[in-house]
Formats: structure tokens, C-alpha cells, sequence
């Protein structure tokens, strides 16, 4: 079977001047579909499609993903008109096959042309489907791992990155 999940939400979409809202909170769920194949995997929710506002939110939980796909801490995307701000991760967060071009990142790991992420912060611990780690705050391609936001169309400003190694 193949999953897309979100703790709290599958899909967000508003409009434009009533966006749909997922505000104040916290997740410390334990997501672990290694053995199926799963697609996105996030601790709040799976995607702020369009016009969908996620703030204030955190996860401390632990999210991997399947076989396909990809894994955050926040949202899997961040799609047109949609915001996400004012979150946390400190989660930690695994893309467990590089050979689909998995990502892992901390708040989102994809960010459309009019999305954006600003004022969060990831204290996680990033690991990308390649192996690599979440050692910048914007990544830019297939397996990689970042702290805030793997593939970037959108704006990502005013976050707070701590690398952490293990």
C-alpha cells in the first residue's frame, strides 16, 4: 500500500483571504512505514496545498519514511498562497532510501513560487535518503537533507538553524 501522512491534517486548501488554519499544535508522534511503500510522511501536516496557514506548531516526534518519498517535521509542502511560520522542530528526521531521491528536512521539504516559511527553527537531527545530513538551511536537490527547506521556489527567511551531528 502507499500512504501519505499527517498528523493532524492530509491536505490543507483555502482561498485567498480565508485560508484554511492549523495553529498551536505539538506532535511527538513516532512514524516509521520503513517497510511499506509510504510517499510523504510529516508531524503536523502532510501538505498546506493552497492558502493554508500553519503556525505556532511543533514536532518533537520521529518521522521516517517508506520506500518512496519524502519526510519533515512540519509539512511535507508548502504549496501556492500558503504560509507556514512560528514553528519548531527538534524531532528527528530520516528519508530511509536515497536510490528515489528522497528528502528530509526539518520545518518543509518542498517550498512552491508563492510559498513561504519564516520565523521557525529546527533543533533535529536532518538525515537525507543519500545518507547526507541537514548541515545548510535550504538544500536543492533529489536525496538531500536541510534544515529548514529542501527544494526552495518560494522564500524561507528569518529561521534559526542548529546543526547537530551524531
Amino acid at each position: 500500500p502507499q500512504y501519505n501522512f499527517g498528523t493532524f491534517a492530509y491536505t490543507m486548501n483555502g482561498s485567498s483571504g480565508n485560508p484554511a488554519v492549523i495553529s498551536n499544535c505539538k506532535s511527538s508522534v513516532y512514524i516509521d512505514p520503513s517497510s511499506s511503500y509510504s510517499y510523504d510522511m510529516a508531524g503536523i501536516v502532510y501538505v498546506a496545498n493552497s492558502y493554508g496557514d500553519v503556525y505556532n506548531c511543533l514536532n518533537s516526534g520521529t518521522i521516517y519514511n517508506g520506500k518512496y518519498g519524502s519526510c519533515s517535521g512540519i509539512t511535507s509542502r508548502v504549496g501556492g498562497g500558503s504560509r507556514v511560520y512560528q514553528c519548531k522542530n527538534s524531532g528527528g528526521i530520516r528519508a530511509t532510501d536515497g536510490s528515489y531521491g528522497n528528502h528530509a528536512a526539518g520545518i518543509a521539504y518542498s517550498v512552491n513560487a508563492s510559498g513561504q516559511i519564516f520565523d521557525c527553527y529546527n533543533t533535529g537531527t536532518v538525515r537525507g535518503g543519500d545518507g547526507s545530513t541537514g548541515s545548510s538551511a535550504v538544500g536543492s536537490n533529489g536525496g538531500n537533507a536541510a534544515g529548514i527547506a529542501v527544494i526552495n521556489a518560494g522564500t524561507v527567511t528569518r529561521y534559526l538553524f542548529i546543526k547537530l551531528y551524531i
